[in-house]
């Protein structure tokens, strides 16, 4: 066997794993996690149940399956022209304009998978773990990030629980917006998402160049 070969077994399993998470991110579009089965997703996946219990003794075990799609989503989000930011020489204002569209952009792509996330970490949150905890931690890195290019704009004192609340802002207010409008009242806000985010945009600016 040439070296980097994948073994037979290794491939096949790539394979099924492929179509699990093809089938659960389509099946996400219409449904919520918790209405869908194991079964169901062998099913849509072309997938024999048999296999599928061999793979997931319970509901349970799909989680982390659907953190795999999360990442998978995300990489290629972060490689795609959207995700560019390309702040150049603009000013703080308007890069957390910038910064807002992108990040409502990416939640209403990935709207579907999203929300299970949300929902799963809030009601199964023992099953979530690490990988929920990388999830804040990307966040909070960006956020550091953004806040060290604009050092020279931002007067808030502690620039590490600047970074976590502007992180939080972040992950909660587009949240509730994109993921959890039927949820929630719209409070008259008769704007698109754009307008949204560069209202939320300039309140950030606010907090941030406030002593």
């Amino acid at each position: 066997m040439s070296q980097g070969t994948i073994p037979a077994q290794q491939k096949r399993s790539q394979i099924t794993q492929d179509k699990i998470l093809t089938a659960l991110d389509r099946m996400l579009k219409t449904r919520n996690f918790h209405d869908i089965s194991v079964a169901e997703i062998g099913i849509a996946a072309g997938v024999s149940t048999a296999a599928l219990y061999r793979r997931f003794k319970n509901k349970d075990a799909l989680i982390p399956v659907l953190f795999d799609l999360q990442r998978q989503k995300l990489e290629q989000w972060v490689e795609s022209d959207q995700a560019k930011l390309r702040l150049g020489s603009v000013g703080l204002k308007q890069a957390l304009r910038k910064l807002a569209r992108i990040a409502v952009r990416q939640l209403v792509q990935q709207k579907h998978v999203m929300k299970a996330m949300y929902v799963l970490a809030h009601t199964r949150p023992e099953l979530i773990g690490g990988d929920w905890q990388d999830w804040i931690n990307r966040s909070l890195l960006s956020c550091t990030l953004f806040i060290e290019r604009y050092e020279n704009e931002i007067v808030r004192p502690d620039s590490v629980q600047t970074a976590s609340v502007l992180a939080f802002f972040f992950n909660t207010i587009f949240v509730e917006r994109i993921l959890f409008q039927d949820l929630t009242p719209d409070w008259g806000l008769k704007m698109d998402d754009d307008e949204f985010a560069n209202e939320f945009a300039d309140f950030a600016y606010g907090y941030l160049t406030t002593e």
